[in-house]
């Protein structure tokens, strides 16, 4: 039985916070991240994901294109969250309908701003018949 190992990603970011935590940054690049801080009057952080294009299915007509969202950030009690959208029937050069206002991807616990924020998106197209699920007695 294959058993999925978890990917090592190098996170540049976890360098600065593990030396911001122990008061052991560089002058120099304490400066330069305290510019780059939030304002404290900041409660909320949203992110949307507004538009996406699809320029080739990769399929002759029409194709089914999933599009997979991975958001991890230093608050939540589960390493990662995980979104899958399926958006069935979609011809070359035509935009996914996500709304009018986007796809929310992110949303912070009420009142407390993350220390980090992380993100990927991938898109691709499904040769696959569509199954909701498999039921076995």
């Amino acid at each position: 039985m294959y058993v999925p190992k978890a990917d090592i990603v190098y996170r540049p970011s976890g360098d600065i916070e593990s030396l911001s935590m122990i008061d052991a940054m560089p002058a120099k690049a304490a400066r330069a991240l305290r510019a780059l801080s939030l304002d404290p009057t900041i409660t909320d952080v949203e992110m949307r994901l507004k538009e996406v294009f699809i320029f080739d299915n990769r399929d002759p007509g029409k194709g089914d294109i999933y599009l997979v969202t991975v958001v991890t950030d230093s608050l939540a009690p589960e390493p990662l969250t995980l979104e899958i959208k399926t958006f069935e029937d979609i011809h070359d050069n035509e935009t996914l309908q996500v709304g009018p206002a986007g796809l929310t991807m992110y949303r912070n616990p009420q009142g407390k701003i993350p220390r980090f924020l992380d993100y990927r998106i991938m898109v691709m197209e499904s040769d696959q018949e569509r199954y909701a699920g498999l039921v076995r007695f």
